[in-house]
């Protein structure tokens, strides 16, 4: 379900700039930035440091980041005061007053915070607008599931308070319920996105099986198995070196499913690792799969790391019982071929 205007989906996130890289908050509100952008919002900051700062991060880890996803509204007038991750950044000079624009947003999500966050919460909260905050140390976390006052904000809202959430999947889920209440308009639709590691069974030295309620999150599961060597990034996620977009045709899944296999693993051997994937589209007879990757680097080199383990051509099998889907990979001869391949637009 889509906005009959077609307009991007936004949601404002406010928070302490000066949250620092080791604070929890620093890591929760990257994961946040990065699970908005991929669920189909535009993402709205002040530009600055701390939260904006990592939230601003977490839409360049994305695999549907860039191209305008995140925005900072700045309260000076000189765009270099921005982060280095916000990719649209509007200088306004209007000092305080900027932290009205970003409590105009449809939905506010609150992660911490001082006086600057509580400010844009208020007013948030004053415009009718979805708030939703962390609860975490700061503003957020101390107005989270209360309300701030006894007015009614939206006729249509049950239970309207500032909606308490402990994680950035809550916060989705939140935007999910209650979007289209306080916006007018429903949330956005966009394929899952798995992120590396995804926990795998090998049942056998050589074969890699998956298995999934759904064929789309067995590939996804598979796409990123061919990086399952330990270079997904630890701790914090990285901003995205590359993202591809894989096509495939051929007589059933399985056949689709490999010939994507064989074009990510082509990406390996050229440095990079597949960490994030989502399946566009699956049919039998065809698939497009969304890939992102970060480089691989050897331990102290600058040089791009091996392939991983399945960097051969695989076999494939994929196959339906009692409504879940079993895909099996075991590694093949490096000079078979196919009549289908994957291909980039």
């Amino acid at each position: 379900m889509t906005d009959p205007t077609g307009r991007a989906a936004l949601v404002a996130v406010a928070g302490d700039n000066e949250c620092a890289p080791d604070d929890p908050r620093y890591g929760l509100a990257v994961r946040l930035g990065r699970a908005l952008v991929d669920a189909g919002y535009h993402v709205l900051t002040g530009g600055g440091g701390g939260v904006m700062e990592a939230v601003a991060r977490g839409g360049r880890a994305a695999l549907f980041g860039g191209g305008g996803r995140t925005i900072g509204v700045l309260p000076g007038g000189d765009p270099a005061a921005a982060n280095p991750y916000v990719d649209v950044v509007i200088p306004t000079g209007i000092g305080l007053a900027r932290n009205a624009i970003v409590a105009h947003a449809p939905a506010v999500v609150g992660v911490g915070g001082r006086a600057g966050t509580l400010s844009e919460l208020a007013l948030a909260w004053q415009l009718g607008r979805l708030v939703v905050a962390l609860s975490v140390e700061g503003w957020s976390g101390r107005l989270a599931g209360a309300r701030l006052d006894d007015r009614v904000r939206v006729p249509a809202a049950e239970d309207d308070r500032v909606f308490a959430a402990s994680s950035e999947h809550d916060v989705l889920s939140l935007l999910g319920r209650h979007f289209r209440t306080y916006a007018g308009r429903p949330p956005p639709s966009a394929p899952r996105v798995l992120y590396a590691p995804q926990p795998l069974d090998r049942p056998a030295e050589d074969d890699l099986v998956v298995t999934a309620g759904d064929a789309e999150t067995c590939l996804a599961c598979l796409v990123l198995a061919v990086g399952a060597d330990g270079s997904a990034p630890a701790g914090l996620p990285a901003p995205l070196d590359d993202r591809r977009t894989f096509r495939a045709e051929g007589p059933d899944r399985a056949a689709c499913a490999a010939s994507i296999l064989e074009a990510v693993t082509e990406a390996s051997r050229e440095g990079f690792a597949p960490v994030a994937a989502a399946v566009l589209a699956l049919s039998d007879t065809a698939a497009r799969v969304r890939v992102g990757f970060v480089r691989r680097r050897t331990e102290g080199e600058a040089e791009p790391g091996p392939p991983g383990p399945w960097a051969d051509a695989p076999e494939v099998t994929f196959v339906a019982s009692d409504g879940r889907w079993t895909a099996r990979v075991t590694a093949a001869v490096k000079d078979r071929r196919r009549s289908t391949g994957a291909r980039r637009p």
